[in-house]
């Protein structure tokens, strides 16, 4: 629904904001972790929250509104970055991809403006939570480097790849023919900024993994 939502707020056409918000929720990888009670099911959803939010402050015209959506935004990403800081990936890929290809109306000075505006708020709520003793976020960090040991030969992670991705190569080559190369350039830049650094980095990767 998010996935949708936002295509449709960026690229304003509603057959393609329905058909992205759908192969979204079909993919294998969101069916496997719907019913589950993992950090990627939190934070991924807050990360896709925080850049809709983003994106809708970036079509308002007014300046109450854009503040109150940044702030928002911010928000949603540093309770993103708490759950799983593999989201950065998803949400920066985002920001990249905004900047490289801007969808009519949005200019690259306003998309800069607002990602600023929404990292450093995030950083700033970081910042007080940690200073709080709340919760030591810091903690987290830790576990991203538990996954980098090799564990399991390439086949089985390429299974795991091709299970996640599912029939998104056979949609990603006939998009690829599309004639609206600015929305093409968009995606493409996003999927790789999402996934490309995991499957470089990681030796060891599980479906859930791969969400982003």
């Amino acid at each position: 629904g998010l996935v949708g939502w936002l295509a449709y707020i960026l690229w304003r056409d509603e057959r393609r904001a329905a058909a992205a918000g759908a192969l979204t929720l079909l993919a294998p990888v969101s069916v496997y972790l719907g019913p589950k009670l993992l950090s990627e099911v939190p934070s991924t959803f807050a990360g896709l929250l925080s850049f809709l939010l983003l994106a809708l402050a970036l079509r308002s015209t007014r300046n109450a509104r854009w503040l109150s959506l940044v702030v928002a935004s911010a928000v949603m990403l540093a309770y993103a970055f708490l759950a799983r800081q593999t989201v950065l990936l998803l949400v920066g890929g985002g920001w990249v991809a905004l900047w490289v290809a801007p969808p009519a109306g949005l200019r690259r000075a306003k998309i800069v403006q607002a990602v600023l505006a929404v990292g450093t708020i995030a950083l700033a709520v970081l910042a007080l939570i940690q200073c709080s003793g709340a919760l030591d976020w810091l903690r987290g960090l830790r576990s991203t480097h538990s996954i980098l040991a090799p564990q399991d030969p390439w086949h089985e992670i390429l299974r795991r790849v091709v299970f996640v991705f599912g029939l998104l190569p056979l949609v990603a080559y006939l998009a690829a023919m599309s004639r609206r190369t600015r929305e093409l350039l968009f995606y493409a830049i996003w999927f790789l900024c999402s996934a490309l650094p995991l499957l470089l980095k990681l030796r060891y990767i599980e479906e859930r993994f791969l969400v982003t």
